[in-house]
């Protein structure tokens, strides 16, 4: 593109025209791959159009290279390019296809490029267009990455000129480009060919407008005449005949016109801009006057320049004019004369300009940089070196040949500076700005970056090999992963190593046995004939990684895959490629196996330290990932893959593989064998195409942490000459940890997908609903190829007479292994054999006492059939009895989950288990049974072995806080904030933190409340609707409480009443009085009044009262202390009555405090003495320090109430310890916090807690006292 400079001599041309919309209307032009039409437009591709394309099949794919047009737009695709829309000729479904872009336009179609672009392939031609138009596209690659896309002008032999050539970056996230043509012509539309598959959605052209008209006065000679858009930096330069002139500019914009080439003359004084309306016509005729234009020479000295620095050639003065938006942009020449810098030119009179330096960036003026006058003048600049800061570190990474110089690149601008080497050192001055790394060796270099933001630098330097050299190693059967016996640390470097023996065929198979553990990488594999192979199967072998679709991350490469290099040069974010995918079964993997292995996206399950390190980033969706985000929720779910399967007769037995959205993808052209594995997700978990037998798994929906949703298991995108999905006597259940609604087997990704279900089981009666089937995105389940066969609930056929038509078939000899794999026999399957079973009586084990077992307690049957055990198809059948009615509430198999969680609907009644004994060979035995011979009990327990990882939406221990402002939830989660965060913190915002999935919070604080304007707002009668047995209802009020000045006695103060002669205070009741009107709205017709006759210690014993009658446990909680300091640095008292002008009573000596107390002791009630835990606490703080710094920082800023979010997370920790101490029920549910964070309004954090349980916050000294307090309750 042409930037914009103008030069002195340019002349100027001044017009307004303002014109409306004439008879002769400017044209749009549309070609949509969609066929959707835009009215007031001309539609050049409808449906049936592309359906008349020659070399477009049936089946949606281009069958070989060819050139179609549709007037001026020329498409080239290539063999298996692919059309997608709602026509005949259409190759299925994608995601993509139905977006909504930012404009409004809604797509209905693309055009799928199934490989690479490039400049002469898979592009857009576009003729006749005029200079001025304005040229529209929509498009994204299909598979990540961070691709190029071109718009280019061309010259008439069809080749790319340099008038324009704009550069975009284009993702998997659709987007709108839209380009000023320059000139006229030719334009082309393409991508870099790199690995990107675009994927274009429609072109639009909107037509500029065509001015013309006649140059009076103009002299003799050759001028040459521009329009300047400024605010684009775009010049159109206008064709001159004699003494007119023409050009095509874009409506809707400003621009100043510009006379060069006649030095002297140029525009009138008294008009220098055109302004065309965003409506105006097609043509404009318009007469320009040319006048003699007076300029004045400039001059003057530079001075400031370093000794040895000499500017560049090119270098000049720039004078833009700040204040004239009609004047032009003016260069002052330099020129060097012995040593001495000096400048010269000519300006305008009376226009203001403002001086910088051009291609000098390393200094900048300094003196006056005002330019202005009417006349000649001199004027000197003084100009002086930026400030530079040091920039050091270190070279690591492939050293053994040391480099020997090193280069920094600042990329605004193109300056190279040589930084020095010593050893393994470097060091370098540079401004502030972006570097680009220059260093290499014969075998390495590096991909870095320095930022340097007016601070010195230490940044290490990473040196990696310039190419991967595979180096041949000696062939190995076995190769060990692990910290243990293992030869490789981690799964990846083992594959490499494989890959370096050079397996080709079944009798070079390597198997990597793996040491049980979390291996936290993006795996890929990329060597055919190797197993990974569980060397412990008592424990867990978990490959997981954390990508997402809509996000972006450091550690992406241009091809959407991990990358070490990037991720630790953390500079630019990319989008990630093929659905995020932790594991990646290349289709050179050919006979992959894997035997006992767990493979996880993280992404839906929870977040990591390393994604936050690595920069995660909303890209095209809107939910911000953090440390404690809920990423099990709806609104987080996206596209993650835990395997992607594109090898052929690729093998797994006893394998594990959990996401959410898109867990398991099939490539195409395949074939896949699954045995005894378990599959996880909620959203198309199982998708894509090939040949795969899943034989005897168990097939989960994964469920919500927020709300239960429908589910679909299958997205098939089958070719027509496969047979798709067979799922070969398995399991479908839910996960009853989370909230799920019936699902369905599938739904049909592309027209001719396959599934079959054969000897299906159901987990609970409604897992799958009634229809069985859905569509997907235009394509209808009758339509696709899915079949259902012998689906049992209870060990009866379930109901079909609702299902999707023609899913039930007549006829089922084809639906079996032989059919779906041909002649490969896997060597994970096993011929059924006919076997004795010897079955002995089951038994119960449970993660707590299965003498007192309560809802939350998860059962656990364990059973042994014998020898054929490693057969084992048992159906299992959960029964509540109850009131003397047996009803079945859970079935699994011998292959599936054995578990059940105790829900709160057994409480009273007791749990049998039944098994029906049989293997895959059709032998069976008599049932066998084992029934809990003990009554559950009520309310809910957490269990002594609870697993904290996940929350029990079934049933939990609820903890209710009722309670004021230090106690709030100021968080964006809060009951009161409305969604937004506040500065503040209150302990009740991070006791979530210290507990486990099995305890749940409920903070009704909130601020200004005391005992009895909490209940007079009707808040605790909310708690006595919500609370049950087996619940906690902590109590602390009391600063409130004891405000008896005037403006608080109708809403807040609460009397203590006289003590007695033992200084212990009443319990007096008190009597609902009417209420003033201008409360009635708060509170009601009646409400306690202050003077109403109760108590402080009666308002709390309503508290009591309401969780006794619930069968839960009160807790009274002395209230938190303030940061009142005397002037030895201890706390004084201050939860007392201090005002004398209300005739209210006074107290001393911390009276409300004192009252909890007592209360407790009265009511027997477990009492947590918060006033002393944190006065103690904040008197630590001053001793140490001797002042009240260190203390303050725990404090909401000008505040000595309330904590900020780092105060307020240490004492819920002294919360934590005193539950632990003091509640031996509820501290089995007691945690060292992990993904914590405190967030302000401002998004910056107070603190963080990793997923290790590592504190960190701004200061050292609770920074150290925090975490010993948090490694302290693992004791």
């Amino acid at each position: 593109m042409k930037k914009f400079l103008s030069n002195l001599f340019l002349g100027m041309l001044f017009f307004v025209a303002s014109f409306g919309l004439s008879a002769q209307t400017r044209t749009v032009d549309v070609w949509d791959f969609g066929g959707v039409e835009e009215s007031d437009a001309q539609n050049h591709i409808a449906i049936s159009d592309i359906e008349g394309l020659e070399e477009l099949g049936d089946d949606g794919k281009f069958t070989g290279p060819s050139e179609y047009t549709f007037g001026d737009l020329t498409f080239k695709v290539d063999k298996n390019d692919r059309a997608y829309n709602s026509g005949a000729k259409n190759a299925g479904s994608q995601s993509y296809v139905h977006t909504t872009f930012d404009d409004g336009y809604e797509s209905n179609g693309v055009w799928y490029c199934n490989g690479k672009g490039g400049e002469n392939k898979r592009y857009l031609l576009l003729e006749n267009v005029r200079a001025g138009d304005l040229v529209t596209f929509y498009a994204q690659t299909s598979n990540g990455g961070d691709e190029k896309i071109h718009f280019s002008s061309l010259d008439e032999e069809g080749e790319r000129d340099d008038i324009q050539d704009e550069v975009d970056s284009i993702t998997n996230e659709a987007k709108i480009y839209s380009y000023i043509a320059l000139s006229s012509g030719s334009y082309k539309i393409y991508c870099d060919a790199s690995v990107g598959k675009p994927v274009y959605f429609r072109v639009k052209r909107e037509r500029g407008v065509q001015v013309s008209g006649n140059l009076s006065s103009l002299p003799a000679g050759e001028p040459e005449l521009k329009f300047i858009l400024r605010e684009k930096n775009l010049e159109f330069k206008a064709k001159i005949s004699g003494k007119s002139y023409s050009v095509g500019l874009p409506a809707g914009y400003s621009f100043v016109a510009a006379l060069g080439g006649i030095k002297g003359y140029g525009v009138r004084k008294d008009s220098k801009i055109l302004e065309i309306d965003a409506k105006a016509s097609s043509e404009l005729k318009k007469d320009i006057a040319i006048a003699e234009q007076t300029s004045f020479p400039i001059s003057g000295k530079i001075s400031g320049f370093n000794m040895g620095f000499a500017p560049k050639a090119g270098s000049k003065v720039l004078l833009t004019p700040e204040k004239n938006p009609s004047a032009l942009p003016v260069e002052l020449s330099i020129k060097a004369e012995n040593g001495e810098y000096s400048y010269s030119g000519e300006i305008e009179p009376s226009v203001f300009y403002t001086a910088s330096l051009y291609d000098i960036n390393d200094y900048e003026i300094t003196s006056d940089s005002s330019f202005e006058g009417s006349s000649s003048f001199e004027k000197d600049i003084t100009v002086a070196a930026r400030k530079t800061y040091d920039v050091s570190g270190k070279f690591f990474g492939e050293i053994k040949e040391f480099p020997k110089s090193v280069q920094f690149k600042n990329i605004a601008d193109g300056y190279i500076y040589d930084g020095r080497v010593s050893t393994l050192n470097y060091s370098v001055e540079l401004r502030e700005g972006v570097y680009e790394v220059i260093c290499e060796t014969s075998i390495a270099r590096t991909v870095n970056h320095i930022v340097v933001e007016k601070a010195p630098v230490i940044k290490d330097i990473k040196m990696s090999l310039k190419q991967d050299t595979i180096r041949p190693l000696p062939p190995k059967k076995e190769l060990w992963v692990g910290p243990k016996r293992g030869q490789y640390p981690s799964v990846a470097e083992a594959v490499a190593a494989a890959k370096a023996m050079n397996p080709l065929q079944e009798r070079d198979r390597i198997t990597i046995m793996i040491t049980p553990g979390v291996y936290r990488n993006q795996l890929i594999v990329d060597v055919p004939y190797i197993t990974l192979k569980n060397a412990d199967p008592t424990k867990e072998v978990k490959i997981t990684w954390y990508y997402g679709i809509g996000y972006k991350y450091y550690s992406a490469d241009e091809n959407g895959w991990y990358n070490e290099d990037l991720a630790y040069d953390k500079f630019a974010k990319k989008t990630v490629a093929k659905w995020g995918g932790a594991t990646y079964i290349k289709s050179v993997a050919k006979a992959f196996h894997a035997e006992g292995i767990t493979f996880e996206t993280s992404f839906n399950k929870y977040v990591t330290d390393e994604e936050i390190a690595d920069g995660v980033e909303c890209e095209g969706f809107d939910f911000v990932r953090k440390l404690n985000s809920d990423v099990r929720s709806k609104a987080a779910t996206e596209r993650s893959c835990a395997i992607l399967v594109e090898g052929d007769e690729a093998e797994f037995f006893d394998c594990k593989f959990l996401g959410s959205q898109d867990t398991f993808y099939t490539g195409s052209k395949i074939k896949g064998y699954l045995r005894k594995c378990f599959i996880e997700g909620n959203t198309d978990f199982i998708f894509g195409d090939g040949n795969f037998v899943f034989e005897n798994c168990e097939i989960r929906f994964a469920g919500y942490s927020d709300r239960a949703s429908a589910g679909y298991i299958t997205a098939a995108r089958t070719e027509a000459e496969a047979k798709g999905y067979l799922f070969l006597n398995c399991l479908i259940s839910n996960d009853s940890n989370a909230f799920n609604a019936a699902g369905y087997f599938g739904r049909p990704w592309g027209k001719d997908a396959a599934v079959a279900w054969v000897n299906t089981v159901y987990g609970s009666e409604d897992v799958i609903t009634p229809v069985g089937w859905t569509d997907m995105s235009g394509n209808k389940p009758e339509d696709a190829r899915f079949r259902e066969i012998n689906t049992t609930w209870a060990g009866n056929a379930v109901k079909t007479d609702e299902r999707t038509k023609d899913t039930i078939p007549q006829i089922t000899k084809d639906f079996v292994m032989k059919v779906y794999l041909g002649q490969w026999k896997p060597e994970f399957y096993t011929e059924p054999k006919p076997a004795k079973i010897k079955a002995k009586k089951p038994v119960f084990t449970s993660d707590d006492d299965l003498n007192l077992v309560y809802p939350g307690h998860t059962m656990t049957v364990n059973y042994t059939l014998g020898t054929a055990d490693a057969d084992d198809m048992s159906l299992i059948k959960w029964y509540r009895d109850k009131d003397g009615k047996s009803t079945l509430v859970k079935q699994t198999t011998g292959y599936g989950d054995k578990t059940y969680l105790i829900q709160s609907e057994d409480a009273g009644g007791s749990i049998r288990c039944l098994i029906i004994p049989q293997i895959r060979s059709g032998d069976s035995a008599k049932p066998i049974e084992v029934k809990l011979d003990k009554k559950i009990n009520e309310g809910f327990s957490i269990p002594a072995n609870a697993i904290a990882d996940r929350a029990r939406v079934n049933g939990a221990v609820n903890v209710f806080l009722a309670s004021d402002s230090t106690c709030k939830d100021y968080s964006a989660l809060g009951m009161w904030t409305e969604g937004k965060i506040q500065k503040e913190g209150g302990w009740g915002e991070f006791l979530p933190a210290y507990f486990n999935g099995t305890v749940s919070v409920k903070d009704y604080a909130n601020g200004g409340r005391s005992s009895r304007s909490f209940i007079n707002e009707g808040l605790l009668d909310k708690i006595e609707v919500n609370i049950s047995k087996g619940d906690y209802l902590f109590i602390q009020f009391g600063h409130n409480d004891c405000a008896n000045a005037a403006g608080y006695l109708d809403e807040r103060y609460v009397p203590l009443g006289r003590p007695d002669k033992k200084g212990i205070y009443p319990v007096v009741p008190g009597k609902k009085d009417e209420t003033p009107a201008n409360y009635k709205a708060k509170y009601g017709e009646t409400f306690y009044s202050y003077d109403c006759g109760g108590t402080y210690k009666w308002y709390l014993l309503q508290f009591i009262e309401v969780a006794r009658k619930a069968g839960a446990t009160p807790v009274l909680v002395t209230p938190v202390s303030r940061l009142y300091y005397t002037s030895d640095g201890k706390i004084r008292p201050h939860h007392d009555s201090t005002d004398t002008g209300t005739g209210t009573q006074t107290t001393e000596n911390n009276a409300y405090v004192e009252a909890v107390r007592q209360l407790a002791k009265e009511e027997k009630v477990i009492l947590i003495d918060a006033f002393e835990m944190t006065k103690a606490l904040y008197e630590k703080a001053y001793a140490d320090k001797k002042d009240n710094s260190e203390a303050q920082k725990l404090m909401s800023e000008g505040d000595s109430t309330h904590n900020n979010k780092l105060g307020a997370f240490v004492i819920a920790g002294l919360f934590a310890k005193a539950i632990k101490a003091q509640i031996p029920p509820l501290a089995k549910g007691v945690v060292k916090p992990a993904k914590a964070i405190g967030e302000n309004a401002d998004g910056n954090l107070t603190f963080t807690v990793d997923s290790k349980g590592r504190f960190n916050c701004a200061s050292e000294y609770w920074t150290l006292s925090t975490q010993k307090m948090l490694d302290s309750l693992n004791k």
